[in-house]
């Protein structure tokens, strides 16, 4: 149910939002924590409040899904099995999301140190 619901949103989101894959990996961390926030410059488009509800959940979808290949990425590079095994991936999302929103703003971080120091907090990685 889940990753139908998701893969409805992943399609919603292409058809709404131009994807910009070669700008992908070069997310500030402002505009990630924009994301993740559900805050979108599209935002003004849309007339109703089912609209910008839309909006918000596709920007805060993107950012996930940005936050979770970064993570496999980095856990790719280490070798590391470290997430336990039937974690879904939504909880692990949802746990890089509040580790970018709870960047102070200026501290000068990367969005792949972000991930790796939430991995090492939350699931004791050695990343």
């Amino acid at each position: 149910m889940i990753r139908r619901m998701l893969i409805a949103l992943i399609a919603v989101a292409g058809a709404t939002l131009p994807l910009q894959p070669a700008r992908a990996e070069l997310y500030t961390i402002e505009e990630l924590r924009g994301l993740c926030r559900g805050e979108s410059a599209e935002a003004g488009e849309f007339r109703t409040g089912a609209g910008y509800r839309l909006l918000a959940q596709i920007a805060r979808e993107r950012c996930r899904m940005f936050l979770l290949g970064v993570a496999d990425a980095s856990l790719e590079l280490s070798a590391r099995r470290c997430i336990p095994a039937g974690t879904p991936p939504a909880d692990v999302a949802d746990h890089l999301a509040d580790a970018v929103l709870a960047e102070p703003e200026g501290s000068g971080g990367t969005v792949a140190g972000i991930v790796r120091d939430a991995l090492r907090t939350r699931y004791r990685c050695a990343v």
